[in-house]
């Protein structure tokens, strides 16, 4: 029983592993997404200066398409903010990025 315990557990460590936070696979992609999620929110809240992403998690991954639909969480100064963004790959080699507030 041990021995199918540690089993298990070394599989879901393996998994944890196989699928980052984000599927986005490059720093400039990433920045990317910073980007437009920190455009959005100064629009929406204009006082406030000190904005970092503090989370970011993968709600589905599509691994034959390579499309993803992810949850970013913004601290804005203090409280916690989500977007939505989507990675879909595009003809030409590049990827799409859509983000957008959650509600």
């Amino acid at each position: 029983m041990k021995s199918l315990s540690f089993a298990f557990a070394l599989l879901l460590t393996a998994c944890a592993h196989v699928l980052p936070p984000t599927a986005a696979k490059t720093p400039a992609m990433k920045q990317t997404i910073t980007n437009k999620i920190m455009d959005l929110d100064r629009a929406a809240d204009t006082q406030c200066r000190q904005r970092k992403i503090v989370k970011s998690e993968i709600l589905r991954f599509y691994a034959l398409a390579g499309i993803s639909s992810e949850r970013w969480t913004l601290d804005r100064c203090g409280q916690r903010v989500d977007h939505l963004v989507t990675l879909k790959p595009d003809y030409y080699g590049s990827t799409t990025v859509v983000v957008q507030p959650e509600r």
